[in-house]
Order: C-alpha cells, then sequence, then structure tokens
C-alpha cells in the first residue's frame, strides 16, 4: 500500500507536492520488471485520502489477505500528539488534533504485527519517523534481561 498525502485542508499544513511524485516512483519501482517485478494488480495506491479511517480498514483487509510480502510507504507529514505518538496525517487531519483527525503509527504497527504476511516492510517519510522505530520496539516481545 502506497500512501502520499500532498494537500491538506488545515492550512497549518504545508502542501507536499513531492509526496505524490514519490508513491507515482516507488509504484514505478515496485512494478518494474527487471527490478522488483511486483503485478501492477498487488500494488495498491492511496493519494490525497481524507479520512484516516479509510486508510486503516484498507490496511486492514489488505493486511488480512496477503500472505507473502506487506509493504506500506507514507509520503506526508508526520505530527507527534500531545503524548510524543507519530500520527501519520490525511488531508482532512487538524494540526491540533492528530491522534484523533490523522493515522496514528501504533494502528499501523498493530495491523503489522497482526498479518500473516511473511514479509513486513514499512517506509516512512516524514518527520518524526523515528518515533515508529520506538513504537515497534517497545512491543517486539520479551526483553532479553541480564542481571
Amino acid at each position: 500500500m502506497l500512501i502520499g498525502v500532498s494537500a491538506y485542508e488545515d492550512a497549518e499544513f504545508r502542501p507536499i507536492r513531492a509526496a505524490r511524485r514519490s508513491v507515482e516512483a516507488m509504484r514505478a519501482l515496485l512494478t518494474d520488471p527487471v527490478l522488483c517485478g511486483w503485478p501492477p494488480d498487488r500494488v495498491t495506491e492511496i493519494v490525497n485520502p481524507s479520512l484516516a479511517v479509510d486508510v486503516a480498514t484498507g490496511l486492514v483487509d489488505l493486511a488480512e489477505k496477503t500472505t507473502g510480502a506487506l509493504l506500506v510507504y507514507y509520503a506526508g507529514h508526520g505530527v507527534l500528539s500531545p503524548r510524543a505518538e507519530l500520527c501519520l496525517t490525511v488531508t482532512s487531519t487538524r494540526w491540533n488534533r492528530p491522534k484523533i483527525t490523522g493515522l496514528t503509527w501504533e494502528t499501523v504497527a498493530e495491523v503489522l504485527r497482526s498479518s500473516s504476511a511473511r514479509v513486513r516492510l514499512a517506509i516512512l517519510d516524514c518527520c518524526f519517523a523515528g518515533q515508529a522505530i520506538e513504537a515497534l520496539t517497545d512491543s517486539c516481545g520479551p526483553q532479553n534481561h541480564s542481571g
């Protein structure tokens, strides 16, 4: 699933024209028969989604039926909630309410973790993407503590 958000309703978010081009370039890379060879019908593009719930629902549907490789690519604004949680924006995300109006990384991570896909990948082209690493490592199973 390739998600690109280049336009926003909330004036606090600057447009990101490159997000649309990044999705197009990623699609070309994945479907190139010499480079990756993914069948074009296996690459889902979502450009300028309006509602986070629609993206989340589409991702869950895709994750449930994917057994091979599940790739989530996001290009757009990443913002932090008041509790420093990464939120991926959609066109209707409000600057002052990102957790309610955006797509939380925790939601995406939960979908990735629960998928039966053999390979699960996420590429985040947004600010605060480093927060995603922390969210994944906090819930990757038992910790090995020596002492």
